[in-house]
């Protein structure tokens, strides 16, 4: 399809983020990726690019879950993006968290 306004460019289709595979949350490193994962995500929600803050933000909450600002900064992408299965999701994780009986990662 061609950009909007017609005579532009096609656009690009949507590829998700490369993540992380070769770890998990309890590897080394894997709190300082998730930061770096969050950062991108902040950026990618600034520029109002909800499905790529989306993915970026569930990146750093599989590497790091006790962090609340990641769930917080996912579901208000989802929000944006207005998806229920997304919204649902958002929500039962950080409902999850909450209910989790160890301290949270709230800094």
């Amino acid at each position: 399809p061609e950009a909007a306004g017609g005579g532009g460019a096609p656009k690009a289709a949507y590829a998700k983020p490369k993540g992380r595979p070769d770890l998990t949350a309890h590897s080394e490193g894997a709190r300082e990726a998730a930061e770096g994962f969050n950062d991108q995500a902040v950026k990618a929600f600034k520029a109002k690019d909800w499905q790529r803050c989306y993915d970026l933000s569930s990146e750093a909450i599989r590497l790091n879950p006790r962090k609340t600002a990641y769930l917080g900064n996912r579901a208000a992408a989802a929000l944006k993006i207005k998806s229920r299965k997304m919204l649902k999701q958002a929500a039962e994780d950080s409902v999850a968290e909450i209910c989790r009986d160890s301290p949270r990662d709230d800094a």
